[in-house]
């Protein structure tokens, strides 16, 4: 039976890398399962394929807003096929930014029928 979590983390390793670890360690202290690439990704993995397999195993998406994370094309393909796969995905901002000025999380529902 394949391991299965509530919450899939995605950020910039450049500028969000430790709100990261504090917003997984948060969550699990919470009683959440999270997939966490820092605790949860091999060494010497096909890391694309790890990240989609757990994207796939995962309820809810959690993309953190950081000027690097919107730059990236990896964070950039983990929210394109958390939309195809229909998570629910909840977006946090990391520091102020001009992308969400006013609440440091939002709940963004698609629908992708």
């Amino acid at each position: 039976m394949p391991k299965l979590f509530g919450v899939f983390i995605s950020y910039g390793r450049k500028d969000s890398k430790d709100f990261a670890i504090q917003l997984n360690d948060e969550l699990t202290k919470q009683g959440f399962r999270v997939w966490f690439d820092l605790n949860d990704m091999p060494r010497a993995t096909e890391f694309q394929k790890e990240i989609d397999e757990a994207i796939e195993k995962s309820h809810n998406f959690v993309f953190i807003i950081a000027n690097h994370a919107v730059k990236s094309e990896y964070c950039y393909q983990e929210i394109e096929l958390a939309v195809k796969l229909n998570k629910h995905i909840i977006l946090s901002r990391f520091k102020k930014s001009d992308f969400l000025p006013k609440s440091d999380f939002y709940r963004l529902s698609i629908n992708c029928g």
